[in-house]
Parts: C-alpha cells; structure tokens; sequence
C-alpha cells in the first residue's frame, strides 16, 4: 500500500488510480475516510507549496529592490573610484549583512562615510573599505567570544592577527565582512542603539559628528526603500 500511495496520480470517490511497481495502471479501492485523508494532505502540501513559492517571491522582490538602492548609492557618490564594480560591491555588502544579520543599508553607510567604498586609501591607522585597524583585528582574536559566531571561521582560516590583517588589506570582500562584524559587536554593546555603535565604531574624537553623518545616509537610504525609522 505504501508504494501505491506514494505514486499517486489521481483521486476518486471510491479509488486510488495509481502505477504499481510493474509500471501498470491499477485502479485501488479505498475506503471512502481514507480518500478524503488523502485529498486533504494533498491539499495541505499544495497549499504549503504556494506559501513557499510565495515567500520566496518577496524574498527575490526584496533582495533586488536591496541591490538597486545600494548600487544606486554607490554609483551616485562622486568620490567613489571610477573603475568599481558597483553591482558587486553591493552584493558584498549585501551578503556581508546577511551573514551577520545587520541592516544592509547600515554597512553601506558605514562604507560610504569610511572610504566611499574605496579598498586602497592611504591612512594612519586603518585598512581598507571599513577602516579597520590592527587593534581591531587582534582584539577579534583575543575577544572571540564577544563577536558574532560567524566570525570565528575567519579567525579559524587564519591563524593569527598578522594573516588575517593581510588579507583583509587586499581582500575587499573579506575586509567588509570583517567590518560588518565589529558594526555587530558595537550594536550589541550598545544594546541595539545604532547612534552609539556607530560612535564606538569610529572611535576618534569626532565620532560624534561621525555617527550623526552615518545616521543621516542611514535614514537617506531608508527613505528610498521605504522604510520609514522610528527615531
């Protein structure tokens, strides 16, 4: 009865029509309790099918919509270099914030604020699109357990600060994801609010002015994709 069941093809009052294990069409009486089951597992299935595929709709609608907004912020920044693959540095942004479950928007705002969206700048201290220093880059070894759990496989690829440093320095994929990790962990210290991570981000002596500059693009960025802050 079980591979019956599990080929069937078509429902009737009183049968099942399925194909045996012969591959011939064979008609099956059933008892009428045990057809209505069926038609309504089946329906059930469907119905969860249809709330799948939906689900799955809105998320591709949303991701798009996502992608569009931050290749537009990227494309409109006058001081973003020339020759970047815009689309892609959205989609590392993009995939960065998913892997660390923050605000996408948030990490392009960080980004453009930093560098604008620039890998090789020329500073003091810190390093690439995110600006992260070396301090930073020991201090995720040192206090892995106060980082988001999806740090800990870079920190496992490279086995000291001096690699993982390194990398992050001509990798601007893997230097945005570094950097979209200590956003994680300077929310979470600043229990959700996003005005004071952004200040513990920064960390200098204008990192006032500094959160309310990333702020204000945060919210520029919002508005453009429809979500209205509450703050």
């Amino acid at each position: 009865m079980s591979n019956l069941l599990s080929s069937l093809k078509i429902i009737t009052n009183d049968y099942i029509v399925a194909k045996d294990d012969t591959t011939k069409i064979v008609k099956k009486f059933i008892p009428q309790e045990a057809v209505k089951k069926l038609s309504e597992s089946n329906n059930k299935i469907k119905m969860e099918r249809e709330i799948l595929h939906k689900k799955d709709a809105e998320e591709q609608a949303a991701l798009e919509k996502q992608t569009k907004i931050i290749t537009n912020i990227i494309t409109n920044d006058p001081a973003a270099p020339k020759n970047l693959d815009n689309q892609q540095m959205a989609k590392w942004i993009i995939d960065a914030a998913k892997e660390f479950n923050v605000d996408p928007l948030v990490i392009t705002s960080i980004a453009q604020q930093e560098t604008h969206f620039t890998q090789n700048v020329p500073t003091a201290n810190g390093s690439g699109i995110m600006q992260l220093t070396g301090i930073t880059i020991k201090d995720m070894y040192l206090r892995s357990n106060v980082y988001d759990k999806a740090l800990l496989p870079y920190l496992k690829k490279y086995k000291n600060p001096e690699q993982l440093k390194a990398a992050m320095r001509k990798d601007p994929e893997l230097n945005i994801k570094l950097g979209t990790a200590l956003y994680k962990q300077k929310l979470k210290q600043a229990k959700g609010d996003e005005k004071r991570a952004f200040m513990n981000y920064n960390g200098s002596n204008i990192k006032q002015k500094y959160s309310n500059d990333v702020y204000a693009r945060v919210l520029n960025a919002r508005q453009q994709s429809g979500f209205v802050s509450e703050a």
